[in-house]
């Protein structure tokens, strides 16, 4: 399948979804998060599907949930056309081929030698998508909710459940989601899925350290985390963004190892 090249060739093509401008960092050169409406793509939703595969298409046929189904089919149609603007063009949004590593983390697998790194994520009404030629991604993104939220105690350790409750209520939740954001898009970029148990991942709350690790022999890799709050529209939102090159395969948690992630760079 593809999109007409009318289509494609627009101009504004992916301008028209975005919920903003593209977020950058300065100290992480080369990355880009595109953030896109998720109400703005579904009078274009058609439009998306046409940049899926067949293999995305009978995905997308088997996600019962009408509202699940279009952030799918929305997100992979513009994903394939955030990596062909990335590539200038080169490469049309048909010829990309998007694998999985073996816990489940989505990859460039075709063109060979593209040499393009994302990662996704989803909240109700948001789709970011983070590219790189430099380095391996983890993004999340959540919005924060308009009114006070329970903190879920019981995904996070206890060092972070203290933090948290030395702060006023109305300010927990609040970071609560600034934590989860970036264990999120650590374990985003390490491709673990859902084998790295999130209570093994603690979030400091000072800044002295550089890098993550694990007191355990086999290296971490180390990844920079970012973070930043942002106001689109009337919402909040918290954007966390994990950048680095992993240099040797997957990564399982030594059982009773917690890692240390900057909270704050």
């Amino acid at each position: 399948m593809g999109l007409h090249q009318a289509q494609i060739d627009e101009p504004d093509f992916l301008d028209q979804f975005e919920a903003r401008h593209p977020v950058t960092f300065s100290s992480m050169p080369g990355v880009s998060v595109f953030v896109f409406s998720a109400e703005k793509t579904l009078s274009r939703i058609a439009d998306l599907a046409a940049l899926l595969s067949d293999t995305e298409v009978a995905r997308a046929e088997t996600i019962s949930h009408a509202n699940r189904r279009s952030a799918y089919v929305a997100s992979r149609g513009l994903l394939r056309a955030t990596l062909t603007a990335f590539s200038d063009g080169v490469v049309p949004p048909s010829a990309w081929e998007i694998g999985t590593g073996a816990q489940g983390k989505p990859f460039v697998a075709a063109p060979e030698g593209a040499g393009l790194h994302f990662s996704l994520s989803y909240a109700p009404t948001l789709i970011a998508i983070a590219v790189s030629r430099k380095f391996a991604l983890g993004v999340d993104i959540e919005v924060v909710p308009s009114t006070m939220s329970d903190v879920p105690w019981q995904v996070l350790t206890q060092a972070e459940r203290h933090f948290i409750r030395t702060l006023p209520e109305a300010e927990q939740f609040a970071e609560f989601l600034n934590i989860w954001t970036l264990k999120e898009a650590y374990t985003k970029y390490l491709g673990v899925g859902a084998s790295l148990d999130f209570r093994k991942v603690e979030v400091t709350t000072t800044a002295d350290l550089a890098s993550a690790r694990t007191e355990a022999e086999t290296r971490m890799p180390d990844p920079m985390v970012k973070q930043r709050t942002l106001s689109i529209g009337w919402q909040e939102i918290v954007l966390a963004v994990a950048a680095g090159k992993i240099e040797s395969g997957t990564y399982v948690a030594p059982a009773g190892e917690s890692v240390a992630l900057l909270h704050r760079v």
